[in-house]
């Protein structure tokens, strides 16, 4: 079992990793964990070698350099391509934003247009190099809401709670995003459109139910302690399935020295098992769970021997 606290993504290495802050930190891993590591797993690290992408020291299984290890400029160069391949997709996401924005304005679908300009805006405005590109975008959403406004007043549908509905809608998120951006909108754009949109009528409130009879609210309740069940259950499960995976890491925790937040586990999981003693479903896995935690507490005395037991 290995670590998680301190693993992270290397690009030179093309996957997670373990990260040490120092040589010996990383030497002291292997020279501690190894057996260990070969008992529980089958596979240890033999050596450690610096990353320069990293800024810091991995272990590694292999005995042999890696060709990213001694030819530093190849990991640096993937860094690039993959920023390039970024600013590429990001062009290309523009691009398409106004493309499905203007092929929808010709087709008159004013009300897509507006959320095709929406998305590239809110993709971009934390971008500062293309805040100019994100007001562009909501420029031309304004622009479509102003067309769908029109069209709604041309086509006679003013007083259709259903029609206008979409353009209420779409303002309320205009004037939303018009407050996350540095642009001013509030002339050009807002005044006349919160006249124009204020004046259309809201949708008509739905019809109040019908009185149910004493078998029908009898079926009704029970409908209802079901579903609030299954919704117990389905809260049981996620946290159940929390609480084994907080387990399955005491172990790596361990491993890895890291003493307070092995403590801080082994006492959680301790107090959680517990409750879940009262639920017949999981009774197998608590059983398992109880020898794991039990054998986990064993190998921290052993580790920490000056720690008080709990």
């Amino acid at each position: 079992m290995r670590p998680t606290r301190n693993r992270y993504f290397c690009i030179a290495a093309k996957r997670i990793k373990m990260l040490f802050e120092s040589e010996s930190q990383a030497e002291n891993f292997i020279k501690f964990n190894r057996e260990e590591m070969e008992e529980f797993g089958g596979k240890a690290p033999v050596r450690s070698y610096y990353c320069s992408l990293c800024g810091g020291w991995h272990v590694t299984s292999n005995p042999n350099v890696e060709y990213f290890e001694s030819h530093r400029y190849y990991a640096e160069r993937k860094v690039d391509e993959i920023m390039e391949e970024k600013t590429l997709k990001a062009s290309s996401y523009v691009d398409s934003a106004y493309k499905k924005g203007e092929a929808f304005t010709e087709n008159g679908q004013h009300e897509d247009a507006v959320r095709a300009y929406l998305d590239g805006f809110h993709k971009y405005r934390r971008d500062i190099s293309r805040k100019d590109t994100a007001n562009e975008l909501l420029r031309l959403a304004f622009d479509s809401e102003c067309r769908l406004t029109n069209h709604i007043i041309e086509s006679g549908q003013r007083n259709d709670p259903i029609a206008c509905k979409p353009a209420k809608r779409l303002l309320r998120l205009l004037k939303r995003a018009a407050e996350k951006s540095d642009a001013d909108f509030t002339d050009e754009y807002i005044n006349t459109l919160n006249i124009l949109v204020g004046s259309f009528p809201n949708e008509t409130p739905e019809k109040p139910a019908v009185e149910l009879t004493e078998e029908e609210l009898a079926r009704e309740e029970e409908a209802k302690k079901i579903r609030q069940a299954e919704k117990a259950e389905k809260r049981l499960e996620k946290r159940f399935k929390e609480y084994k995976r907080r387990t399955s890491t005491i172990y790596a925790n361990i491993l890895a020295n890291q003493k307070v937040e092995s403590s801080h586990l082994i006492a959680k999981c301790s107090s959680e098992v517990k409750e879940f003693m009262e639920y017949p479903q999981h009774r197998h896995e608590i059983i398992e769970s109880i020898d794991k935690l039990i054998e986990y507490r064993k190998l921290y005395d052993e580790k920490w021997p000056q720690t008080v037991s709990e």
